[in-house]
């Protein structure tokens, strides 16, 4: 999978679908965030088992696919580089997604 979108559009939607990532749990992918890039658009997904939240992206889908993310450490670097970014910068600068395949074997 790889994507492109803005920093804060990202942002916005991770606050709100992070709501309903769980935050005490034993299974990992409920306290995650899916991001599913495919024909029909990015979505950005999460549950605790008990609600679930799923809200659209806009950006340019490179390659299709779908990754669970931790939440808190995705909302963490987001604002890292927030902070780092160059506060003169005229131009939003895109954010990339992208997920590596494994190597077979």
């Amino acid at each position: 999978m790889r994507l492109s979108t803005q920093r804060d559009a990202l942002f916005a939607q991770l606050q709100t679908v992070t709501r309903a990532a769980s935050t005490r749990s034993a299974v990992q992918a409920l306290s995650g965030v899916q991001i599913l890039a495919s024909g029909s658009g990015i979505e950005l997904r999460a549950t605790d088992m008990e609600i679930g939240l799923r809200v659209p992206l806009e950006g340019e889908i490179v390659r299709e696919g779908a990754v669970v993310l931790p939440a808190r450490l995705l909302v963490d670097s987001l604002c890292a580089s927030a902070k780092s970014a160059n506060a003169d910068t005229q131009r939003p600068q895109p954010t990339r997604i992208a997920r590596r395949r494994r190597p077979r074997g």
